[in-house]
């Protein structure tokens, strides 16, 4: 519906509005975040690229993935691209090239359980691990934990492995912060 609020070129505006209403008001503590979601098949969407409120707004850009049953690995989880969408590139790729200087957030992601390989979470966090240092420009990973997502559980402790590797994960020397004096 053009123009009924309910469009990209609207949400684009809204954006713009609320931010630049704070900043005329004196608002200096808010942090913008544009946040996309994780589904490939809204990156290939012809108005994707309206959504972006411009880079004077917004501080940060963030996706909200899940590793389903389409993804095995972190680098999937960033970057996914799928068959039926050629001219996608993955979220990553996309942000690089058209914002190479915000910082970038996987701002809710999740692990899904599959009752048929209990091993996958240790698995999955493992790469997290291993890849996300290949991944620089992602400065923040907050994680969502439901019992009772829309497709299952998301808990990273639902097996011993699991746990584990989270425990790894965190403890990472990629994801730990030097001590301020």
């Amino acid at each position: 519906m053009r123009g009924g609020g309910n469009g990209a070129d609207d949400y684009r505006r809204m954006f713009r509005h609320v931010v630049t209403r704070l900043r005329g008001h004196g608002v200096t503590n808010a942090v913008t975040v544009m946040t996309y979601m994780g589904a490939v098949n809204w990156g290939a969407k012809p108005w994707f690229g309206r959504l972006y409120p411009g880079d004077d707004v917004v501080d940060w850009i963030a996706l909200d993935p899940y590793a389903d049953g389409r993804v095995d690995d972190f680098a999937a989880l960033v970057n996914r691209r799928r068959r039926e969408f050629p001219g996608w590139p993955g979220f990553y790729r996309w942000a690089a090239r058209h914002h190479p200087g915000k910082p970038l957030m996987v701002g809710e992601w999740g692990v899904f359980e599959r009752p048929r390989d209990p091993g996958f979470k240790r698995r999955f966090y493992a790469s997290v691990r291993r890849q996300a240092p290949a991944f620089s420009r992602i400065k923040a990973l907050v994680y969502f934990e439901s019992p009772r997502a829309p497709r299952g559980d998301t808990r990273f402790d639902t097996t011993p492995g699991g746990l584990a590797e989270f425990r790894r994960l965190a403890a990472s020397p990629h994801f730990t912060a030097p001590k301020l004096p």
